[in-house]
């Protein structure tokens, strides 16, 4: 048998609610907070907007490793043929392009909070 609990929506007319300053004892009671700070349309889209903007800057950064995986199929592969899939300037410039990635997403989901 299954219990009401399993079939209650926290929050079903997504209707904001203060903040409990006591804190949350329990990811229940944060859930319907959390559905209504993310209420209006536009704060949806913004973040799914961050979201795909940001994994496909991280896609980017993983592809660019595969060159370096594939030295060890030199004969088969020239690495030659895939210099295009390498980011210049080497590792800093991975790390920095795979961070702008990472505040892309976060940019998007701030602006949706608070604009």
């Amino acid at each position: 048998m299954s219990s009401d609990k399993e079939y209650q929506v926290a929050n079903p007319s997504y209707t904001p609610l203060p903040y409990n300053f006591n804190g949350y004892a329990s990811f229940d009671e944060f859930y319907p907070f959390y559905l209504g700070e993310h209420s209006h349309p536009k704060n949806r889209r913004l973040h799914l907007v961050g979201t795909l903007g940001a994994l496909t800057v991280q896609l980017r950064v993983l592809v660019s490793f595969i060159p370096g995986f594939l030295t060890y199929f030199r004969q088969i592969i020239p690495p030659a043929k895939l210099n295009f899939l390498r980011i210049r300037g080497g590792r800093k410039a991975q790390l920095k392009i795979a961070l702008i990635g990472l505040l892309q997403g976060y940019l998007f989901a701030w602006i949706g909070h608070y604009f």
